[in-house]
C-alpha cells in the first residue's frame, strides 16, 4: 500500500486506524456489534451508521485460504471495497501472492457504492478485470443510497447493473435465511445460542424480501441465492352466518326452486361442472329425503298355500304406519291347490287374490 492512503501514515483522529483490516480469528467481530452494522435480527439499521464487509477467498476447488474483514475510515472517507480492490488495495497484493485464489465471497453491510470520491464498485470492476480467472459472490443486508430521492442513486444504480452484467462470474444476492446463520458461525463471537434454533424474526425476514425485489428492479438480474420465505396473509375464520338456513316446508314455491337443480340451457344460470350439490348439498339431501318418504314402496310377494287354508283375517289388510317409518304397500300373490276331485286328473287350479297393506319399515 502506497501513500493514497493517509490513514496509514496519520491514524490520529480514528480510533480503527490503521487496523482498518484483520484476518483470521481477528477478524472476528462480537455480537452486538455485528447486529448494529448489519441489523440483525431486528431489521435494517439507518444509513449513515458504519460500514463492514467480510470476505473469505477459496481455492477453485472450495479451500479456504483466507478470511477477513475491512472496516470504513470516516475521517478519511474510505470504503472497505476501496481498501480492499482499491489500485493499491489488500486483495490484489494476496492474489500476487496466492496465484490459486479462484473465488472472492463479499458479505457487506451495504452494498457498494459508485459515488464521486469512492467508486467502490469501479475499483471492484477493475480488480476483476485485473483477474480474469477470479470470481466473485457478493451478499449484503442494505442498499446503499439507491433511493431515487438521494442524489447520487442513479450513479449507484448504474454501477450495480454494470457489475452484475457480468454474470455468471459475478452475482448479487441479499443475506437471507441459513446465509445469516452461516454467517454467525464464521465470523460473530458471543453469539446467543437461542439464535441459530429460532427463525427470522419478522422484520428482517420482510427486508430480505424486499433487497431480493430491488436488486432484481435495478440490474435486471436476478439474484443466485435468496432463502426467504413467501409472504402469509394472517388467517382468517370463515364467517358462520353465511350458511343459508332451510327454509319452511309451508313455502313449497321456495323449496322447489332451491332443490331443483337449474338447467342448463337456461339463460342467465350460471352452469356449475361439478354440479349443483357441490353447492347445496344439505338442500339436495333434504330434498330427497322429504320425497322418499312421501312416496311409499311397493313390494309383491308370491306365497304358495295348501288348500283349505283359512283366508287371511280383515285386519291384516290395515295399513301400519309406524311413527318414524315410510310407508310400504305390500301386495301377496296367493297359490292355492285346487282339490282332485274337483278338477279331475290331478289338475292345479291357480286362484289369485291379492290384498294390500302397508306396512312400516324397521328403524
Amino acid at each position: 500500500m502506497g501513500s493514497s492512503y493517509p490513514w496509514l501514515c496519520d491514524p490520529r483522529g480514528c480510533p480503527q486506524c490503521p487496523y482498518h483490516i484483520r484476518t483470521g480469528e481477528e477478524a472476528r467481530i462480537p455480537y452486538a456489534e455485528f447486529s448494529e452494522t448489519f441489523g440483525f435480527p431486528y431489521g435494517p439499521t439507518l444509513v449513515g451508521s458504519r460500514l463492514l464487509l467480510l470476505y473469505e477467498l477459496r481455492t477453485p476447488s472450495g479451500s479456504l485460504v483466507q478470511r477477513g474483514r475491512a472496516s470504513d475510515c470516516p475521517l478519511y472517507g474510505l470504503h472497505p471495497e476501496g481498501l480492499l480492490f482499491g489500485s493499491d488495495g489488500y486483495l490484489r497484493s494476496v492474489l500476487h501472492t496466492y496465484e490459486n485464489v479462484g473465488s472472492v465471497t463479499l458479505y457487506c453491510s451495504h452494498t457498494p457504492c459508485n459515488e464521486p470520491g469512492s467508486a467502490c464498485l469501479s475499483d471492484t470492476a477493475g480488480f476483476l478485470e485485473d483477474f480474469p480467472g477470479t470470481r466473485l459472490d457478493l451478499y449484503f443486508s442494505q442498499l446503499y443510497h439507491t433511493d431515487e430521492r438521494h442524489p447520487a442513486s442513479g450513479w449507484n444504480r448504474e454501477g450495480l447493473r454494470a457489475l452484475a452484467g457480468l454474470w455468471p462470474r459475478v452475482t448479487l444476492s441479499p443475506l437471507s435465511g441459513g446465509g445469516w446463520l452461516s454467517l454467525l458461525r464464521k465470523f460473530v463471537t458471543g453469539v446467543p445460542s437461542a439464535t441459530f434454533y429460532s427463525p427470522l424474526l419478522p422484520g428482517r425476514a420482510a427486508a430480505d424480501r424486499h433487497n431480493a425485489f430491488q436488486i432484481a428492479v435495478i440490474t435486471g438480474v436476478q439474484p443466485a441465492f435468496v432463502d426467504v420465505e413467501p409472504e402469509t396473509l394472517p388467517r382468517q375464520r370463515p364467517p358462520r352466518d353465511r350458511l343459508m338456513p332451510l327454509p319452511s316446508l309451508r313455502q313449497s314455491s321456495l323449496v322447489r326452486s332451491l332443490n331443483e337443480p337449474p338447467a342448463w340451457g337456461s339463460p342467465g344460470l350460471y352452469q356449475s361442472p361439478w354440479g349443483w350439490q357441490h353447492y347445496h348439498p344439505s338442500l339436495l339431501s333434504h330434498s330427497l329425503l322429504s320425497q322418499s318418504l312421501q312416496q311409499p314402496r311397493n313390494v309383491v310377494r308370491h306365497l304358495r298355500m295348501p288348500s283349505g287354508a283359512p283366508s287371511p283375517s280383515r285386519r291384516s289388510l290395515l295399513p301400519l304406519l309406524p311413527p318414524n317409518g315410510r310407508a310400504v304397500e305390500i301386495v301377496e300373490m296367493v297359490e292355492r291347490e285346487a282339490e282332485p276331485e274337483e278338477e279331475g286328473g290331478g289338475a292345479r287350479e291357480r286362484h289369485g287374490r291379492s290384498k294390500s297393506r302397508r306396512k312400516g319399515r324397521r328403524n
